[in-house]
């Protein structure tokens, strides 16, 4: 079950490869640019729809 506490990589045992798509189509679908400093703050979903709101906010 996905809920906000999921952990990206643990949970879905994403591969290095796996997670690169992921953040691909995160930045294609919400139009944003994540950093590598972003993505070492974010591993579980609800970090990762806040850093997203985030960007989204500064761009607006």
């Amino acid at each position: 079950m996905i809920n906000e506490n999921t952990h990206i990589i643990n949970d879905f045992k994403m591969q290095d490869c796996d997670f690169l798509v992921f953040d691909m189509e995160l930045e294609k679908h919400f139009s944003v640019k994540l950093s590598n400093e972003d993505w070492q703050q974010a591993t579980h979903i609800h970090e990762i729809a806040d850093l997203i709101i985030k960007h989204l906010n500064k761009n607006p």
